[in-house]
C-alpha cells in the first residue's frame, strides 16, 4: 500500500506525463465504438479498443517502456483473505439485490448472448473471465495509473470508480442504483489493487462478481 501510494511525480521524475499518455490513448480508443456501430456491442466495445491500445503500445518505444500497471502483485495470505472478503461481500450484495429487485426484462442479457456458446456453464465462465479481465485492465490498470500520475491517488481512485459506475448504467444492477453500487465496487477494487500491489487480486474478485451476475440473470431468464 505504501509503495503504491508513493507513485507521485517524484517516482515518475521528469517523465510524469508518460502514464497520462497511456490514459489519453485508451480514452480516445474507447470513444471509437460510439461512432462505429459494428463495435458497439459486448465484448467488442471493450476488446477492440484494448487490442488497438496494445498494438500501438507495442509499436511505440516510449509507450512500451512506460507501461506501469502490468504487475501481478502480491498473493500472500492477507491478500487472499481480503480478496475472498471482497468476493463474499460483493456476491452477497448482488444476491440480496436480486431478491429485492428481480430482473424485469430479458433485454438485459440479449446483447451478450449472441457472443457466447449455448452451453450455460461455458458461457458463464467465458463471460465472467473476459468481462472481468477487460474492465480491470481498463479501469484499475491503465486509467488508474494515468489519473494517479496527473491528479494524485485520492482523486484518481474517485474518478476511476465513478467512471466505472457510469459505465454500468445499463448493466446489472441497472439504473441509478446500479451506478451507485458499481461506483462503490470500483472504489473497493481500486483499493484492492493498491493493497495487493498488482492486478491479479482485483481481476479475480471482478470475475467472481461477474459470475454471480451471470448466474442471477440466467436463473431469472433461462
Amino acid at each position: 500500500m505504501v509503495v503504491e501510494q508513493a507513485a507521485t511525480s517524484q517516482q515518475y521524475g521528469h517523465r510524469a506525463w508518460e502514464p497520462a499518455m497511456h490514459g489519453g490513448l485508451l480514452v480516445g480508443l474507447l470513444l471509437v465504438p460510439i461512432f462505429v456501430k459494428t463495435l458497439a456491442s459486448w465484448p467488442l466495445y471493450l476488446l477492440a479498443p484494448l487490442l488497438a491500445y496494445g498494438l500501438i503500445v507495442c509499436c511505440l518505444g516510449p509507450l512500451r517502456r512506460t507501461v506501469s500497471w502490468l504487475r501481478m502483485g502480491r498473493h500472500d495470505g492477507p491478500v487472499i483473505l481480503v480478496t475472498l472478503a471482497v468476493i463474499v461481500l460483493s456476491s452477497s450484495v448482488l444476491l440480496v439485490y436480486s431478491v429485492l429487485f428481480p430482473v424485469e426484462s430479458p433485454e438485459l442479457v440479449a446483447p451478450i448472448l449472441g457472443w457466447l456458446p449455448s452451453e450455460l456453464l461455458l458461457a458463464g465462465v467465458l463471460f465472467a473471465v473476459l468481462n472481468g479481465l477487460l474492465e480491470e485492465i481498463i479501469f484499475r490498470g491503465i486509467l488508474l495509473d494515468a489519473l494517479r500520475a496527473e491528479v494524485g491517488l485520492p482523486v484518481a481512485l474517485l474518478v476511476q470508480s465513478v467512471g466505472f459506475g457510469v459505465g454500468h448504467a445499463h448493466g446489472y444492477p441497472p439504473g441509478a442504483i446500479g451506478i451507485i453500487l458499481a461506483s462503490i465496487y470500483g472504489m473497493v477494487l481500486g483499493l484492492l489493487r493498491l493493497y495487493a500491489r498488482g492486478m491479479v487480486a482485483p481481476i479475480v474478485a471482478h470475475i467472481a462478481a461477474d459470475a454471480t451476475i451471470f448466474a442471477i440473470v440466467m436463473k431469472q431468464f433461462p
